[in-house]
């Protein structure tokens, strides 16, 4: 439960005189730029953090210590790869604690994101048993709930990857599965669903040791739409005629553009197999009009996973009609 504001202002001003010291200049207090960098592209509301927490949510899970501590701050301190005004994340106390920030996102079932962001180890590489990761879920976060679902990558001490860095999640995060490629859940062309993103960090420490202090610094997130099923774009031409086209290019690497043309509205589902006919990554199932459309196929299975080199197979279906075509992934 949080502190009456009174003790948590204390609580607060501790942490950051703390902060202060290991630093040894003052802490500035939490800036908000009226002006923002937007990226049409980006889906994450103000990953840059140049309108403070504007978007997020915050709260802490904590066995021990004191309540956690997210500000936005521009104080000089923050990643390498970050401008401005950035997220600190920040606690003192023993036993096991979490935070987290997070926010909502809609999206279209079988979109691809690509995820990153700029990371800090703001400790200098003093302090162990800490963790820092990006989740990406269906189920909304609660205070009361220890998220585990939706793990993409991230950074821990024990993992060998914390400690003293600053870097971005996608060239130095190292927490398995480790990836920054996400495919939204859900049968392509059935609506707009709502996930979670959100950042999990804390630490852990006997408290026979007494208490710790860790502090870490997060900027310019991003979850960038790279391809997928709202991919689809007008309808380029009214045709007369039922077909799949050759892909281009082909062979490919990483990417190919697939064209199919309809002669009447139907329900239509274009999937990738492999050469024993094993479901790769169904890309649309929706229902459209005639005329011919055009898909970018990235190479990615449906968990978001690169395929290897090789021959794989497009299928259209549409109606009781289907055609099918070898597409060459060669790396």
């Amino acid at each position: 439960m949080r502190p009456a504001d009174d003790a948590f202002q204390i609580i607060r001003s501790q942490i950051k005189k703390e902060a202060a010291m290991k630093r040894w200049i003052p802490v500035i207090s939490m800036s908000i730029c009226v002006a923002s960098l937007i990226f049409s592209q980006n889906v994450l509301v103000n990953g840059s953090f140049d309108d403070g927490l504007e978007g997020w949510t915050h709260f802490s899970r904590l066995d021990g210590g004191f309540e956690g501590i997210a500000e936005a701050v521009d104080d000089g301190f923050g990643p390498a790869h970050g401008n401005g005004p950035y997220l600190w994340m920040a606690c003192t106390g023993d036993g096991y604690f979490n935070q987290c920030v997070w926010q909502p996102v809609t999206v279209q079932p079988g979109d691809t994101f690509e995820v990153n962001g700029a990371f800090k180890d703001l400790t200098g590489g003093e302090l162990q048993n800490w963790w820092c990761e990006l989740y990406i879920g269906e189920t909304e976060p609660l205070e009361t709930v220890d998220y585990t679902t939706g793990l993409l990558t991230g950074f821990k001490t024990w993992d060998n990857c914390a400690a003293g860095i600053d870097g971005t999640f996608q060239e130095d995060a190292c927490v398995p599965p480790n990836r920054t490629t996400w495919i939204a859940p859900g049968v392509p062309g059935s609506g707009e669903i709502t996930v979670y993103f959100m950042i999990k960090t804390g630490i852990w420490q006997d408290g026979s040791l007494g208490e710790i202090f860790y502090e870490i610094g997060i900027d310019e997130l991003s979850m960038i739409r790279t391809g997928g099923a709202s991919a689809v774009g007008e309808r380029i031409t009214a045709v007369a005629g039922f077909g799949l086209h050759p892909n281009y290019p082909n062979p490919f690497n990483p990417e190919t553009t697939l064209r199919f043309s309809l002669d009447g509205t139907s329900e239509t589902e274009l999937s990738v197999y492999d050469i024993h006919g094993r479901p790769i990554r169904t890309l649309l199932r929706t229902t459209l009009d005639a005329g011919t459309y055009s898909f970018a196929w990235d190479g990615l299975d449906g968990r978001g996973h690169a395929m290897s080199s090789g021959v794989y197979l497009c299928r259209l279906r549409a109606g009781n009609r289907s055609e099918t075509r070898r597409l060459v992934l060669m790396k």
